[in-house]
């Protein structure tokens, strides 16, 4: 980013059923959302759809980003491809898409500084 300093507040609510109902709440006033996938376990893009819709109605049409997870296990472990991952984001309206590694830190500064990148241009409108 370009001479710009920001401040980052985040909240993860995780994807367990017994915290769904903070959802709604935690994106009210947001500017942005990460919605996040496990690359080894096809069943946690099946809520996909259902938070796009949550994070729209109370967020607005702020920016999401798909995250695809894990990218670091090893290849037959892994259950949803790039390509697939790309047409989910894509089907939902997601403004980008980005696989990461946490544990080796692969591509986690990037998702942070595409999708600040992207609220900055949709405040700035």
């Amino acid at each position: 980013m370009k001479e710009k300093k920001i401040k980052l507040q985040i909240w993860d609510v995780g994807g367990e059923e017994r915290f769904r109902f903070l959802l709604p709440t935690y994106c009210l006033g947001a500017n942005a959302a990460f919605l996040l996938y496990d690359t080894t376990r096809s069943y946690t893009l099946d809520n996909i759809p259902e938070w796009t819709s949550i994070v729209r109605q109370k967020g607005g049409d702020i920016p999401i980003m798909l995250v695809g997870a894990k990218i670091d296990l090893a290849a037959d472990q892994r259950e949803v491809s790039r390509e697939l991952g790309i047409q989910v984001a894509e089907k939902n309206n997601h403004a980008s898409f980005v696989e990461i590694s946490a544990k080796d830190n692969t591509n986690v500064f990037k998702a942070f500084e595409v999708l600040s990148e992207l609220t900055l241009e949709k405040i700035e409108q």
